[in-house]
């Protein structure tokens, strides 16, 4: 267990913890849990180095990414993974991933063409957000934000050592993300089952009686393939006719609106 901390923002660890090895780096303060009898503290060897290890290469990377829709995320070295909390982790089936590695978003401007029932499927993109991080370990990448919008907050080596940034570096990332959220109270959209071999049920809970309700799905190329209207409060149900892939929900009413990715298998 190792615990870091800042000179600005102290680390306080307590309660009870159990390890091969337990340590902080300075800034950190253990307070014990009552009942437990606490282990022989043992200083630091000042000659030692304590930070993190990284060695060889890395195998995979998790960022937390703050753009404003995360539906077109790419990388030219392995693949994605959702972790459904802000943040994303690049993963290459336990290879190297690329010593340059890239990381875009391509954000697609839903408000533009896909409001546009008289205009063409040609939807138009906004600008993408671009990184480029280097993952052969000679670099300090940890905390490092790219482009306003991609934070890296841990990563995995060839010898499985991880490296992650301190907890105060990783919550002001995801509370970055969810303060998107709080625009939405009062306006709240679940899609289940997801992902789903046949069809997704959609509820919005709004206290918005009076406004209508727009649902638009899209696919991964940003093309509106189908397009409705949601009753109050009432579920909705699509998807019978999607092929298997990634499609991304979005659902308005008034000036609110959400956009929800959803798997069909």
């Amino acid at each position: 267990i190792k615990a870091k901390g800042q000179s600005d923002n102290r680390t306080n660890m307590t309660g009870f913890f159990s390890g091969k090895r337990v340590f902080g780096e300075e800034n950190v303060s253990w307070v014990g849990q009552t009942g437990y009898v606490p282990c022989d503290i043992v200083e630091p060897d000042e000659t030692g180095d304590d930070s993190c290890e990284c060695k060889q290469g890395m195998v995979s990377l998790t960022f937390a990414y703050t753009g404003i829709y995360p539906m077109l995320l790419t990388t030219n070295s392995g693949y994605i993974i959702d972790n459904y909390d802000g943040t994303y982790t690049v993963y290459n089936d336990g290879y190297k991933l690329r010593k340059n590695l890239e990381i875009s978003d391509g954000d697609i401007d839903l408000d533009d063409d896909l409001d546009d029932d008289e205009g063409d499927d040609d939807d138009d993109y906004g600008s993408s957000s671009f990184a480029t991080i280097h993952t052969s370990c000679s670099e300090e990448i940890l905390g490092v934000t790219y482009d306003g919008v991609f934070t890296v907050i841990s990563h995995t080596d060839v010898n499985g050592s991880v490296c992650e940034t301190n907890v105060n570096v990783r919550s002001n990332a995801v509370n970055a993300i969810n303060s998107g959220i709080e625009a939405f109270s009062g306006f709240e959209v679940k899609v289940w089952p997801n992902p789903s071999v046949n069809n997704f049920n959609v509820r919005v809970t709004t206290l918005d009686s009076a406004s209508r309700i727009d649902v638009q799905v899209i696919d991964i190329t940003g093309k509106r393939i189908h397009s409705d209207t949601i009753k109050w409060n009432n579920e909705y149900e699509f998807g019978d006719q999607l092929q298997a892939g990634i499609y991304f929900v979005k659902i308005t009413q008034a000036d609110k609106s959400r956009v929800l990715k959803v798997i069909k298998r």
